[in-house]
């Protein structure tokens, strides 16, 4: 997945701007593959239910099969224009 298309999947999932969308995707792209080359496998986002307004919450299952590890990673992206 590139910058643009994941950007364009916050934006368009999130309802936020394209510029956030953009700079959300570059964090999230930089953290996933500090993951990855670390030996960990990421599912694809999944948005979450909605818990309050103005935010959405993505959640991204994480898993490390060398140390044992799974879990899951939850962040929030702003839909405030």
């Amino acid at each position: 997945m590139t910058l643009q298309e994941l950007g364009l999947a916050v934006t368009s999932k999130a309802g936020c701007s394209p510029l956030l969308g953009e700079q959300v995707a570059r964090s999230l792209l930089d953290v996933f593959n500090a993951m990855l080359a670390a030996g960990y496998e990421l599912s694809i986002p999944q948005l979450c239910q909605p818990t309050r307004a103005g935010h959405t919450i993505w959640r991204i299952d994480i898993a490390n099969p060398h140390l044992g590890f799974t879990g899951a990673l939850l962040f929030t992206v702003p839909t405030i224009h």
